[in-house]
């Protein structure tokens, strides 16, 4: 092959076959593969949990009932006597609203080829919807693990991840993970101070895995804890259990990744969640808006997708649970 100093090819390099009769050169499919990993399971059902709430500023602020008046008492009938309440009975939170960016160049140029040459005439669409696609994927596992240190960290763009909110853990060595899940769903479920009322498991999906595993080679005692299946998001359906707190979907997030734990064992992430109590506070609009910059000198078409919001979960001590399995 040969090539001149001003970038030229010859004919065989962009021939397939070149010979007496017959030039054969390369022509691609229209349709492109893609099987690329675009959302989570979480960041779908926010919209079906009616999580998003408009936020009532930056940052945005709301009371929590942390008791009821704790001035009961009972009194002789005959000599009555009353204390009064604390007024120490709510709290106030706050949540930094973070934003999620992205953006997509199209040249004038490269546009006008694909156009004259009359294929993949959908691609520029299809590139846009696949940014908005990717500004979600990235909002899906922040959801679980983003860098923030706090809710109300001021110092990182990073929203603050699930995985950091919830403070009630607990951590399973050995034994049935079945009864370990669903034993820890009955003691938030038993908590004398709080309504709590667990509504989805979120795992890991070796996790599930080996949850499924265990169902299947104690078919006769487990019997009527695993309950089928339950659709999470429309056309997805997967594992249930039975617990203290009802049937509760097991829903496989990719998100959610092991970690290596002590001599060879592999820590497997399980997220027991109250998704009445999930909120996602946003600005603006709920959803990813796009916006198409005006044309400067280098006459290219450039969109950017921005939303302004972040995501909490409320009572995040009791009502929420971060459960580990090592194996």
């Amino acid at each position: 092959m040969a090539v001149n100093n001003l970038g030229y090819t010859s004919m065989e390099a962009a021939a397939d076959y070149l010979g007496n009769g017959a030039i054969e050169v390369p022509i691609f499919q229209r349709e492109i593969s893609d099987i690329v990993r675009r959302r989570g399971v979480l960041g779908q059902r926010l919209e079906t949990m009616g999580a998003y709430r408009p936020a009532t500023g930056n940052p945005s602020r709301w009371f929590q009932q942390s008791a009821l008046p704790n001035n009961q008492a009972y009194s002789d009938p005959r000599n009555i006597t009353a204390t009064a309440a604390s007024n120490t009975l709510r709290a106030e939170y706050a949540l930094n609203i973070k934003a999620l960016t992205g953006q997509i160049n199209f040249g004038l140029f490269d546009r006008e080829v694909t156009q004259q040459q009359g294929l993949y005439t959908q691609l520029q669409a299809k590139d846009l919807e696949d940014m908005i696609t990717g500004l979600y994927q990235l909002e899906d596992l922040h959801l679980w693990n983003g860098a923030a240190a706090s809710i109300t960290d001021t110092s990182s763009t990073d929203i603050c991840g699930l995985q950091t909110q919830i403070t009630l853990t607990a951590t399973n060595t050995s034994g049935s993970i079945i009864d370990f899940i669903r034993t820890q769903i009955a003691s938030m479920v038993a908590n004398a101070s709080w309504v709590v009322r667990p509504t989805a498991i979120y795992l890991n999906p070796m996790l599930l895995d080996l949850i499924e595993q265990e169902a299947k080679n104690n078919a006769t005692t487990l019997r009527n804890v695993m309950l089928g299946t339950m659709e999470v998001v429309p056309g997805v359906e997967v594992s249930a259990i039975n617990t203290a707190a009802g049937k509760l979907p097991l829903i496989p997030a990719w998100e959610l990744a092991t970690s290596a734990g002590a001599n060879s064992t592999t820590n497997y992430p399980c997220y027991v969640i109250s998704e009445n109590l999930l909120e996602y506070h946003y600005v603006g609009d709920k959803n990813v808006r796009v916006f198409q910059l005006g044309l400067v000198s280098d006459l290219q078409q450039k969109f950017v997708g921005v939303k302004f919001g972040a995501p909490v979960a409320k009572y995040p001590s009791v009502a929420h649970a971060a459960l580990t399995i090592n194996r």
